[in-house]
């Protein structure tokens, strides 16, 4: 049997979750509650609702080797879901968002540090209906042999007018064998909407380090400053001892 669905009703309420033996969890998320859900251990199968009027962030820190998340947004209602993470195996992650209510807003952002293996995120924003909006924004970082892919999705069904949704996903090489992969979508099947994607894979600015050292910084200083930088626009919201613990285990491995 499933364990029994969370119900949050509050307004600033905390959850954290924790592992089941099902190794699943789902969240309802009560009209107008607003709520910050922590997800810090391995949880394979993870559904929200976010009712009306509510506003949610679910913020993910550590991810199962396979991981499924679907949440389904209503009317009026507000979601970010962030990825914030440092994988060292093998990872599968797939996201899907559902925009069921006109107004609802969603934002899915992916601050992700590969170390070793392969990371792979499949993330779908989905507009049902008119007057919805939409973000997905990735910034990854691929350290040592690791292998980094996305495929992300923005699909806008026949009744989705007025949708506005954008995708943005850049990729940090900073291994000698690192690699990643950028496959941005769009399936728009409504006239009256704005839809567009960006993606880049690259290395550290070789211009912005010099100029950083130039004014007095020391080269590891520079780098840590730069991959603070290149995180934080997937890291909107997430508390302080989240996004330093991040940036912490990046810079420590990346000057190992």
């Amino acid at each position: 049997m499933s364990p029994a669905p969370i119900t949050i009703s509050g307004v600033g309420e905390v959850v954290r979750l924790t592992a089941t033996a099902h190794n699943e969890s789902e969240v309802y998320c009560a009209p107008r509650s607003v709520s910050t859900i922590l997800v810090s251990e391995p949880c394979s199968y993870l559904t929200f609702e976010v009712a009306e009027g509510a506003a949610a962030h679910v913020i993910l820190t550590c991810l199962a080797p396979e991981c499924q998340v679907g949440v389904l947004v209503r009317a009026g209602a507000q979601v970010v879901v962030t990825v914030a993470a440092e994988a060292k195996t093998d990872v599968k992650l797939m996201t899907t968002i559902r925009l069921v209510g006109s107004q609802a807003r969603a934002h899915q952002q992916v601050a992700l540090i590969g170390h070793a293996g392969v990371q792979y995120l499949d993330c779908n924003l989905v507009h049902e209906v008119p007057v919805t909006f939409g973000r997905l924004t990735a910034r990854r970082v691929q350290l040592g042999d690791s292998r980094g892919a996305l495929t992300g999705m923005l699909a806008i069904l026949p009744e989705a007018q007025k949708t506005d949704t954008y995708l943005s996903d850049k990729a940090l090489l900073l291994g000698a064998q690192s690699q990643a992969t950028s496959d941005p979508r769009l399936e728009i099947q409504a006239d009256d909407v704005r839809a567009s994607h960006g993606a880049t894979i690259g290395q550290l600015s070789a211009e912005e380090l010099f100029y950083l050292r130039s004014r007095g910084l020391a080269e590891e200083t520079a780098t840590a400053v730069l991959l603070e930088a290149f995180l934080k626009p997937a890291l909107v919201g997430v508390p302080l001892e989240i996004s330093e613990k991040l940036f912490h285990g990046l810079t420590t491995r990346q000057f190992a």
